[in-house]
């Protein structure tokens, strides 16, 4: 049982590690903070944003696709 669960552990960290770093190259930090809106709006301290690198993305998806 309790090599089971070490397999199943391994293989879920496995996973993770590949799906984290094969988003890295779409995402970069923002030059600038997005815009908020409303009442209530906050500046955003200690926070970080990220924008999509859409053409890579989009090339991507799309070689996927054919392949």
């Amino acid at each position: 049982m309790c090599s089971k669960l070490r397999l199943v552990f391994s293989l879920c960290l496995l996973f993770l590690v590949f799906s984290v770093q094969a988003q890295q190259s779409y995402w970069s930090p923002a030059k600038t903070p997005p815009l908020q809106r409303g009442l209530g709006a906050k500046s955003p301290l200690n926070k970080v944003f990220y924008e999509l690198d859409e053409e890579e993305f989009v090339k991507a998806l799309q070689k996927s696709v054919h392949t």
